[in-house]
This record gives C-alpha cells, structure tokens and sequence, in this order.
C-alpha cells in the first residue's frame, strides 16, 4: 500500500506500508493507494499521560473506548494512565490493557502507573485514602503481572523507600518519574542519579523554581537526561511558563501530554477521578477544594496551543510524537523513517484532523 501526501520532514510525497510498517519512499506501481492531496502527514502523536475520556477510564477497564477517542484526536498509541488505588485494582487494569492493546482505535503501548508512591503533602486529584510507601513486593508483584508492559511509574522521591524503588524500577526497565512530591532540589537530583528519567506534569504537583531553592522543577530542566511531561491546554501551565519551559529544556526532551480524565470530549458537569469527585465548569477539572483534576484536553489541542505560543510545526511534532515514543525507550514510533511502523496523523495545512492511521489502517477518517 502507498500512502500520498505531504510527508513531514521528507522531499517524497509517497511511503509505501507492507504489514503495518514503513518499506520505502517515493513512487512506484501500487494496488492500494491512500492519497491524502496536499494535507499533511505527520508521525503518529503519542500521549504517555491519559486517564480516561468519553465517560470512560482506566480504573474502568473501558480501554477500547479511550481507543476509539484517541483516533478521533489523531492519537496513534498512549499509555493508559492509573491513580492511586489498590494494588488489586491496577493488576485489574493493566490486564484490561493488555487484552485490548490492538484492534480499532489507537494501539495501547503500556501502561503508565501515576502512583500510589506519592506525598501525601502533594496529592492534587489523587485519592489521599491509598496513598502509601513504595513496598518491594507490592512493587514487584505490579510489574511482573504482565511483564515488560508496565512501563512507567511516577512516585515522590522523598518518601521512605522511593529511592530503591527508583533502581529497581530501572532494573526492570520501567521509566521512573518524579511527582506529586514535595521535594527539594538536592532529594530531586538524587532520585536522577539513581534513575529517574522523567518529570510528571512538569510545574504542577511538584515543588518550584526560585532562584535559592531550584526544586523539582529546576532538577528536571536542568538535567540532561530527564524528559519533562507538559499540559500544554494553556491552564494547568501559563503559556508564558510553558514557553520558558521548553526553552529551557529543549524541544528535544519536552513531552507534550493531554493529562486528559473521563471528561474529556463530554460536557461540563460532575464526574470522578479515582473516586474523587471532580467538577468541570468551562472544560476545566478541578475537585471540590479546587484542584486540578486532570485536563479535558487532547495532543492535538496541545500542539496547535505550542504552534499559537511560537513554536514550529517541527518543534510541536518533535514534542507530540519522537520525544513520548523517546522517553519510554519505544522503538519503531515516533518518525517517519524506513523500519518504523506506519504510525501516522494527517492534518490539514490548517491543522485539523483528517485521518489517524495506525500500523498503515485508517482507524479515523473525515
């Protein structure tokens, strides 16, 4: 199969797909052809940060509606995202997952835990009742269930235990994050010695940059190795900031994220986030004390927001798709390149969605 059109980063305006992956450039003789004109075709966004969306949820174990609204964004792979609740009703989860990483929609590439290893002086929307210390057998228990398909978790790194859980995680090849923490600069830099390679929902949850006491934030901007997730709706992070930010890190090691919860893509109202409850006025999340709880946005919203704030379309995509599939040590996503599976969103030169492509399938078309 041939896929046309305006190929991001390449002179070609043809990729041939053989089995879900990309064979080559340029034109040649076909059976099927896809042509998509003078729109454009991207590498495939990813969002490493979602909990739920279209009145559905991880802790649902309703992935294949995530899947089918993910598309319907231009997502082509996320990690469903957990909070903090039982060890039990994770394994439930991450097995949900699994059973329904293929097939329509998006693909499910993992699982990202976002707790329970959390200080209970930084919460946000996380339900404070199960919020406990990092436990080598719980820990263990969690990522051999299914292995190799937990892979990331974000912990404190100042709570009893985080920092043998970090080198453990590591072992295991799980990406370990830092958030809803209340540690300082030095405890951060620890937690990157010992293994942390990436900062959850950078500025929020987590203990800021001033000029005597750099924080969390200042650990992870100023870390090399470490990729700093960001909520790029213009709420949860001012533009102002987000663009310090990613000036600061690089476009390189900027991962945009939607955060999105169950409220995502329905109207305002009540809903829950891990049995919180969450109101929504105006399409923001926020708990009954006022908390953010999330977001009710999407990748796509965020890269049209980065555009809108400065940043090339090269940069947005950089951060939408090589960087999410760099952070997690997925190979074969994220660029349009020979080997990598036909991953693709196509937009408009506009920038509106026309179609999600995943493994060479159109899972969403307009």
């Amino acid at each position: 199969m041939q896929i046309k059109g305006n190929i991001f980063g390449r002179e070609e305006k043809t990729v041939t797909v053989e089995n879900g992956v990309i064979t080559a450039f340029g034109g040649k003789e076909e059976a099927e052809i896809l042509d998509f004109g003078d729109n454009l075709i991207l590498p495939g966004f990813i969002d490493v940060h979602t909990h739920g969306a279209m009145g559905a949820d991880t802790m649902d174990a309703t992935d294949e509606v995530m899947k089918k609204h993910m598309a319907s964004r231009g997502v082509t792979a996320f990690l469903p995202t957990t909070v903090t609740v039982p060890t039990e009703a994770i394994l439930k989860s991450a097995h949900a997952a699994k059973r329904n990483e293929n097939g329509e929609g998006a693909q499910i590439i993992g699982l990202h835990l976002e707790g329970p290893y959390f200080s209970p002086q930084n919460v946000g929307a996380q339900n404070p009742a199960y919020i406990r210390t990092p436990d080598k057998n719980d820990i263990d228990k969690i990522v051999n269930e299914i292995p190799g398909f937990i892979r990331m978790m974000s912990l404190a790194p100042e709570v009893e235990g985080a920092e043998n859980a970090i080198r453990y995680l590591k072992e295991k090849g799980v990406v370990a994050a830092m958030g809803h923490t209340k540690a300082d600069y030095e405890t951060a830099v620890r937690a990157i010695q010992s293994g942390v390679t990436e900062a959850t929902h950078l500025f929020n949850c987590m203990t800021g940059l001033t000029h005597r006491a750099p924080g969390v934030v200042g650990a992870a901007l100023e870390a090399p190795n470490v990729f700093a997730e960001l909520i790029c709706d213009g709420v949860h992070v001012s533009p102002a900031a987000a663009k310090v930010a990613i000036r600061a890190k690089g476009t390189d090691k900027i991962v945009l994220i939607s955060d999105s919860i169950r409220a995502a893509g329905m109207p305002d109202g009540e809903y829950e986030l891990g049995g919180v409850p969450v109101i929504v006025e105006n399409g923001t999340a926020r708990t009954p004390g006022g908390n953010l709880a999330g977001s009710t946005s999407d990748i796509l919203a965020c890269v049209k927001n980065v555009i809108s704030w400065g940043f090339t379309l090269s940069e947005a995509v950089q951060m939408a798709s090589a960087n999410p599939a760099a952070a997690i040590g997925e190979t074969g996503k994220g660029k349009i390149e020979k080997g990598y599976d036909a991953d693709f969103t196509v937009l408009t030169p506009s920038l509106a969605l026309k179609a999600t492509i995943v493994g060479g399938k159109v899972q969403y078309q307009i």
